[in-house]
């Protein structure tokens, strides 16, 4: 057990999901009513960490956006959309830490709201694709087999995990509050589907 906590926590993306899953629990229990100063503080150490330890770390993916690993077109088009959004988030996040750490001049805030708008919509993309992966496109889903059980499994729990995100971007977007209750669930669920991942 202790072996494997540590090959677990010696990979960083690994160490980012656990931060992350803290991260929502604290967002969690401040809707239900928590210590709040307690927790902003928690949750301020936190985010500021994650984003110092994974910055720039997107930059070469920019070079694999246009590699795709569908075949077919229209989930090779909802992949790339996904890949570009994602990206241009991961960007303006890190404008956003320039600006929290005063090394820019920028309105940190402001570019963070941005980054999520982003977020959500390349999650919304990643949605789109694992609903249609799972219930297969309308025009053609009774002229295919449906897919596997394992297949289609994986791709609920995938599509979960996607959904969990796009609300989560849609509130640090401002786009939709839908408390701190449910976003702090949706975090901690789609932390612990990447943790299983690992």
């Amino acid at each position: 057990m202790d072996a494997c906590l540590h090959q677990f926590l010696l990979n960083s993306t690994n160490r980012d999901h656990l931060a992350r899953l803290v991260e929502f629990a604290c967002i969690a229990l401040r809707g239900v009513g928590g210590e709040r100063q307690a927790i902003t503080a928690t949750l301020t150490a936190i985010r500021t960490t994650r984003l110092t330890n994974t910055w720039l770390q997107h930059v070469p993916l920019w070079t694999q956006l246009s590699q795709m690993s569908e075949i077919e077109p229209i989930y090779a088009i909802l992949q790339m959309l996904s890949k570009f959004f994602l990206l241009v988030w991961a960007t303006l996040q890190n404008i956003s830490w320039l600006g929290m750490t005063r090394i820019m001049n920028v309105d940190a805030g402001r570019f963070r709201r941005l980054a999520f708008k982003f977020y959500t919509l390349g999650w919304a993309c990643e949605l789109v694709t694992r609903v249609l992966k799972t219930y297969g496109i309308p025009k053609r889903a009774r002229q295919r087999s449906p897919p596997k059980v394992s297949l289609a499994q994986s791709n609920r729990v995938q599509a979960l995990k996607a959904l969990c995100y796009m609300l989560e971007g849609a509130q640090a977007a401002g786009i939709r509050k839908s408390g701190d209750v449910a976003v702090g669930v949706c975090g901690v669920v789609s932390a612990v589907i990447d943790i299983k991942a690992c």
